[in-house]
């Protein structure tokens, strides 16, 4: 097993996609009495930080210890102790971790297609909606599979964040009241709707975006409030 990757793609406002993806390449011989260790790169903070995600990760991780006999361990890297975010790619194309935790949206050159997925505004309050349409795309187009084997991943399973919200320093009751203030943002999308209304897009992943919000660098944070609360 070479390199396992999870990645998530998040709908702006609403929800987030957690995708596993594993990547395996050549045929690999496992010893009987051997014990393996996968190591997980993840930007999330350890639980109870970041929300539900890194308690799902957390979970899985036991399971596979606890299933395998101990024979299989997953070392978690919380907190992009492994490396940053804008290395976790590579981390895995390169079998430098076994799997990481991917964000599309923070990838669009690597990963055009699923960063549609990762950034699109405004598409549905639906959870379950939003994981089966991201399933139907990876099983119908084939593109989306060629992508990732580019990247030398393959998708195993999508979860879903909670709705996005707004944790701002001043009261937004309008989009007027968006003007000229510096919000959390990433990808390519996500900046272009942030200047429609002359706010004002910073491109920082979830795991900088709390020291971003407190030194003041950003008016606005943006994402789930377990994982804004959680990530501090």
């Amino acid at each position: 097993m070479k390199s396992i990757s999870r990645f998530k793609c998040s709908m702006f406002l609403f929800a987030l996609f957690v995708v596993f993806c594993v990547s395996m390449s050549g045929t690999t011989t496992f010893a009987a009495d051997k014990v393996y260790t996968i190591r997980l790169a993840e930007f999330y903070a350890a639980p109870p930080g970041g929300g539900g995600l890194p308690k799902a990760g957390s979970w899985w991780a036991q399971e596979v210890e606890k299933r395998t006999n101990g024979r299989v361990k997953v070392e978690i890297g919380w907190s992009q102790a492994f490396g940053t975010v804008a290395e976790m790619p590579d981390l895995v194309r390169t079998g430098a971790v076994q799997m990481a935790a991917l964000a599309p949206g923070y990838y669009a050159k690597q990963m055009p297609l699923w960063n549609v997925l990762s950034a699109m505004p405004f598409v549905t309050y639906d959870p379950e909606v939003t994981c089966r349409v991201t399933w139907e795309l990876y099983d119908t187009f084939p593109a989306m599979k060629e992508e990732l084997v580019k990247n030398n991943v393959k998708m195993l399973y999508v979860g879903v964040l909670n709705p996005y919200k707004f944790l701002s320093k001043k009261a937004i009751r309008s989009l007027d009241d968006m003007k000229g203030l510096k919000i959390r943002s990433w990808g390519t999308m996500l900046p272009w709707a942030m200047k429609t209304v002359d706010a004002v897009p910073v491109s920082i992943s979830v795991a900088d975006a709390y020291d971003a919000f407190s030194r003041g660098t950003i008016d606005v944070q943006v994402g789930p409030a377990d994982m804004i609360v959680g990530q501090g």
